[in-house]
């Protein structure tokens, strides 16, 4: 019996950005490549954090209605969602999936902010948001 093909849909976030990890260094901030947002659709998100020291990175779902001016920074007319299982703080560099559930908007982000015990040498090695249309 052949081998069932998934239906869902990874993107690459790192790929996208033509990088294959990100720094979030100490206490600093990073944001992942701007995606389109499609209509009727599921959201998980995979990413793995590597480290030589201490991993407590704020993830943050932020969202617009336009591309950021400039891919990788702040930008005035995004902002950070109350949709991405509130507050998630990673503390280590097990991988994880969990569930991301964008308001309606034309475009999403990640953001990443290091929290005070964040080491210098923290970066995301896996960020893969998987897109499933809802049945």
């Amino acid at each position: 019996m052949a081998e069932a093909k998934p239906r869902n849909t990874p993107v690459d976030l790192l790929a996208l950005a033509g990088v294959t990890e990100l720094a979030v260094a100490s206490t600093g901030t990073a944001y992942s490549h701007s995606i389109p947002l499609p209509k009727n659709t599921a959201f998980g998100l995979e990413i793995k954090f590597a480290s030589s020291g201490t991993v407590d990175v704020q993830v943050d779902l932020e969202q617009g209605n336009q591309v950021p001016t400039t891919e990788g920074s702040a930008d005035a007319t995004w902002a950070v969602t109350d949709q991405l299982n509130a507050d998630t703080n990673i503390t280590d560099t097990n991988k994880h999936i969990m569930a991301v559930a964008p308001v309606v908007t034309t475009h999403a982000r990640l953001k990443f902010t290091g929290e005070g015990s964040n080491h210098a040498s923290t970066k995301i090695t896996v960020l893969k948001l998987v897109f499933s249309e809802n049945a």
